[in-house]
């Protein structure tokens, strides 16, 4: 949406549903905090006021979303607050965040290689590279690479996918085709 309040809209929607916690039809889940904050990161004001009301609700979603008794925030979540704080804030306030974001993402478990990938276009690759205390480029860095628990909660499975096999064989009509296993 082009609407300029979309932020104040979003929070005003979650408030409302904050608001009846014991009613499981209107609990906010995943989704809602996930929602918000990726509204907030796709703002495209230069309102120096709707941007700093973004990223002041930003932290407080992710902040609700910890703190939650109902749910726990996902890798998504994650990867919708790093969007925001890159769009919303000042370099040095961003380096702050970042840092203390990233390694409570790490903390939760929920690093992603999707997520590295994310921050690989938004964020200084040398912060990224001391915040994960790695000698690996930021482009070249792996969730395989780093200790394993820094992933134990996301979605990421080693085993399955790294050791699939490609290979060309030809189909009964003579037409080939790719076969992965």
């Amino acid at each position: 949406s082009n609407n300029p309040n979309k932020a104040k809209i979003a929070q005003t929607i979650l408030n409302t549903m904050e608001k009846d916690l014991e009613n499981p039809a209107m609990r906010p889940n995943n989704y809602s905090y996930d929602a918000v904050l990726r509204i907030c990161g796709h703002l495209s004001s230069r309102d120096h006021k709707m941007k700093r009301h973004a990223l002041i609700l930003a932290l407080e979603t992710l902040t609700k979303a910890q703190k939650s008794r109902y749910m726990k925030p996902t890798a998504f979540t994650y990867s919708m607050f790093f969007s925001a704080i890159a769009n919303l804030s000042s370099h040095q306030e961003y380096a702050n965040l970042l840092t203390r974001t990233l390694r409570d993402c790490c903390d939760a478990g929920l690093l992603e290689d999707k997520t590295l990938s994310n921050l690989s276009r938004k964020a200084p690759h040398h912060l990224i590279e001391k915040i994960l205390d790695t000698d690996i480029p930021l482009k070249q860095l792996r969730v395989k690479n780093l200790p394993s628990e820094w992933s134990s909660n996301s979605n990421y499975r080693p085993s399955a996918r790294s050791q699939r096999v490609t290979q060309r064989v030809a189909h009964n009509t003579g037409r080939q085709r790719i076969r992965r296993s």
